[in-house]
């Protein structure tokens, strides 16, 4: 008996030893580890800045607290933002944005008190962006039994940014002055964020993984074409 049988040859695709959701997260944990120096290293400098500049201890408490009036004021409306527009665009001006405003610090201290302060809730403004874009990327390309261990990368590393700010802030201070972190952290920030922020990321993507369904056909993933709503995932959390 004689059967003619068709062969269904599916398309050869490399084999992917680093899926392309590890980028993403790592990534997403430098900028988390980039924002934590910029928002920890006056915390240091705060001593030398209050005895060359004449703070009293009220003045030192309201520069080192303004960056949190930005933060807490931009936190749901980056949010809503990422959700709009997607986090990858949200967290790329995010990161120009409080690189720029770190490195803008030195001359808005020597100015005035208000200039700081103004200087320091742009900065607050800005980085309130990390953790809404970070989540809204996790969500669009991390499995979802994988996002738990993500976003617990992403948490080591605010934390790890501490700890490397603190010390090395301390040795730019005492050999170099109190301008020089804010200078060197924020200008070296400024071109690693625009070189991310621009890079086409489903280029990148079908760079890394070639496979059909390497970028994510999900209306999470896209830009929402109306007002922006809050998706019902249930028990999903």
């Amino acid at each position: 008996m004689n059967t003619n049988l068709e062969a269904v040859v599916e398309p050869a695709y490399p084999a992917v030893r680093w899926p392309v959701h590890y980028t993403i997260v790592l990534l997403l944990c430098a900028a988390t580890f980039i924002s934590y120096i910029d928002r920890t290293n006056i915390s240091v400098a705060a001593i030398a800045m209050q005895s060359q500049l004449g703070w009293n201890e009220t003045q030192k408490g309201l520069v080192l607290s303004s960056f949190f009036v930005g933060y807490l004021l931009m936190m749901v409306a980056t949010g809503a933002l990422a959700h709009r527009y997607g986090g990858k665009i949200v967290l790329g001006i995010a990161v120009v944005w409080w690189s720029l405003f770190t490195v803008l610090t030195p001359p808005a201290a020597l100015i005035s008190l208000p200039a700081l302060v103004v200087a320091r809730i742009a900065l607050g403004l800005g980085e309130a962006a990390v953790f809404p874009a970070s989540i809204n990327l996790i969500g669009c390309w991390v499995p979802p039994l994988q996002r738990s261990r993500a976003v617990a990368l992403l948490t080591s590393s605010l934390y790890l940014g501490t700890v490397i700010a603190l010390p090395v802030t301390g040795w730019l201070v005492r050999d170099f002055g109190w301008p020089a972190p804010f200078y060197l952290f924020g200008a070296g920030h400024v071109g690693r964020a625009l070189s991310v922020a621009l890079a086409p990321l489903p280029f990148l993507v079908s760079w890394i993984d070639a496979r059909p369904g390497a970028i994510p056909d999900d209306a999470r993933c896209r830009p929402s074409a109306g007002t922006v709503r809050i998706p019902d995932v249930g028990a999903r959390w």
